[in-house]
């Protein structure tokens, strides 16, 4: 599908109640066209950051950057054979570079903290804090820890085996929450 004002791919599709239409936009053109109906800021940004934790190697990111109408998001996806990814949403109040500041802190946090050591056990803590993404490789659920997928029925099977008789906790909060 292409971009209704300037023919590139559309990234974005959302019904207009205003007129019935279905409108589709890349993203450059939906930023200008909500950014405008909603007299904010349009920032220019970097499409790709480097982050290094404060141990460990550096990673390069893709960015992008969303207006939709109520809020605005920020997501980073990591470029590499891990699969790191943050993302920060918010209403109008708060500034871009407020969010931006929040993406680079988190993005250092998730690259810095493992959870699962070398023998595929979990840390000290025994905790693990991820995201379950559809994996094509593997035709199924994938809980991603670390950057890292692993099938989503092999690492809990693995690890409530590990953890008879223990308390359970799960938890499933959106993307855009950071978990402590």
């Amino acid at each position: 599908m292409s971009c209704m004002v300037c023919g590139a791919h559309a990234q974005i599709t959302f019904y207009d109640k205003d007129d019935k239409s279905i409108k589709s936009y890349c993203r450059s053109c939906n930023n200008k066209i909500m950014a405008e109906r909603h007299g904010l800021e349009n920032p220019e940004y970097p499409q790709e950051i480097t982050v290094k934790p404060n141990k460990g190697k550096q990673r390069r990111f893709s960015v992008e950057y969303l207006i939709f109408d109520g809020f605005h998001a920020l997501s980073a996806y990591e470029i590499g054979p891990t699969q790191y990814q943050c993302e920060v949403t918010d209403d109008y109040e708060r500034p871009f570079k407020d969010m931006w500041d929040e993406l680079i802190r988190r993005l250092k946090k998730q690259i810095s903290v493992k959870y699962v050591k070398k023998d595929g056990s979990l840390g000290d803590g025994h905790k693990a804090v991820g995201y379950l993404m559809y994996n094509d490789e593997i035709d199924d659920l994938a809980y991603i820890v670390d950057g890292i997928p692993y099938p989503w029925k092999e690492f809990i099977g693995r690890h409530i085996d590990n953890h008879e008789g223990w308390q359970l906790k799960i938890e499933f909060v959106p993307t855009s929450v950071e978990i402590e």
